[in-house]
């Protein structure tokens, strides 16, 4: 089983060498469904897949190959960028909203979280899982108060929904936003107010909106 081991790392390293691209990566998975340690096993599988997709332009290939990498150690980012990359290429939404949920239970650094959860919320929004969506947005939003996006979606779903309160609340969520243009904070500061005031019967928060509005010196645009 070594010797075999060590023939076919050979073979993959001459067949680099000589660019017989399909040598290389026919080893790599030989290599890969080989090994017992899965750190090595997803490196191979990796190598295989970069090969398949950069120099064979096998997208089949590399995306199964890709598929195991990521099966055998879930955090190889190299593999998880390209096979997004290729699901992004087929237009395949629903495999992409399944792989970046996958790549949410092995990252742990907040600002990639948020970048994830963001494309989580857009591709569930873009399947027509609303609910779905709009618990990424708020996942978002608890990494990244000022998420400006991520806060528009959320009061665009309660809306759909008729959820009138949520609506008004993240509208005025939004309108503190710091981070967005000054017409989309006026924008959701007067359909808070419309809100409150004429839907929901909330005086007192309607006078709120209307308290910033003056503070922020917009009331002459309103």
């Amino acid at each position: 089983m070594l010797f075999r081991s060590v023939a076919l790392d050979v073979q993959r390293c001459a067949g680099r060498r000589l660019q017989r691209w399909s040598v290389v990566a026919a080893a790599c998975a030989a290599l890969a469904d080989r090994s017992r340690d899965p750190q090595r096993a997803a490196a191979f599988w990796e190598e295989a897949g970069l090969v398949a997709a950069d120099a064979l332009g096998d997208d089949g290939r590399a995306e199964a190959w890709l598929r195991s990498a990521l099966a055998a150690a879930g955090d190889r980012a190299v593999a998880y960028r390209k096979l997004r990359a290729i699901l992004q290429r087929r237009g395949d939404q629903a495999a992409l909203e399944a792989l970046v949920t996958q790549r949410l239970a092995v990252v742990t650094e907040d600002h990639e979280r948020a970048e994830l959860f963001w494309e989580q919320a857009r591709l569930r929004r873009a399947l027509g899982l609303r609910e779905g969506a709009l618990e990424a947005a708020n996942k978002v939003v608890a990494l990244e108060p000022e998420h400006v996006a991520a806060r528009a979606l959320a009061a665009e779903i309660h809306a759909a929904s008729g959820r009138l309160g949520e609506t008004a609340e993240a509208l005025a969520a939004l309108a503190a936003c710091r981070e967005a243009p000054r017409h989309q904070r006026l924008a959701a500061r007067l359909g808070a107010i419309d809100l409150f005031d004429l839907r929901l019967e909330r005086p007192e928060r309607a006078l709120a909106q209307i308290d910033a509005l003056v503070s922020e010196g917009e009331a002459d645009e309103a």
